[in-house]
């Protein structure tokens, strides 16, 4: 056979790029994503559980590049949106004691924003960054600000006034 009566991978029908993904682990799955846009868009991780893709992101936490000396550039896994993130986008707490890598609770971990989105900060709580800037959570809509005023509303200033004068 030349290679131009050749069957390649990517024309084979899409079914049976599926019947293919659904026995793949999840970081082949991922890397077989990333190999051209027909089978990027054929979504080979649309068959992974998302315990697959949490089993996954505790090992890759602790891959050199996210485990660093300096301790600001490290990064983490946030365990409700399923993605690496920079340390400066968690909550102190979330990222020592029981939270930090290889811990107890470490796949109870959730970054800023998910906090946020999910109800686990109540409205007008205080949340303490881990470059020690303070947030608060904004009493209307489901955000993290570090000003007067909740910048997406805007309604959280007059709540706060009428709170600290």
């Amino acid at each position: 056979q030349t290679s131009s009566t050749r069957a390649s991978f990517q024309a084979l029908p899409t079914e049976l790029h599926w019947k293919i993904f659904e026995h793949l682990d999840y970081a082949s799955a991922l890397f077989l994503s990333e190999t051209c846009h027909v089978i990027h868009t054929r979504d080979p991780l649309r068959f992974q559980s998302p315990f697959d893709k949490q089993d996954f992101l505790f090992v890759v936490e602790n891959y050199a590049q996210h485990f660093t000396r300096t301790r600001t550039a490290r990064s983490y896994a946030c365990f409700y949106c399923n993605t690496m993130k920079p340390r400066i986008q968690f909550a102190k707490d979330m990222v020592k004691g029981p939270y930090n890598k290889n811990r107890p609770r470490t796949r109870s971990r959730y970054c800023l924003d998910c906090g946020a989105k999910q109800g686990f900060y109540g409205a007008g709580e205080r949340v303490r960054r881990t470059d020690g800037t303070v947030l608060w959570k904004c009493t209307v809509c489901p955000v993290l600000t570090d000003g007067f005023y909740c910048v997406p509303c805007g309604k959280c200033h007059d709540c706060l006034v009428a709170e600290h004068g």
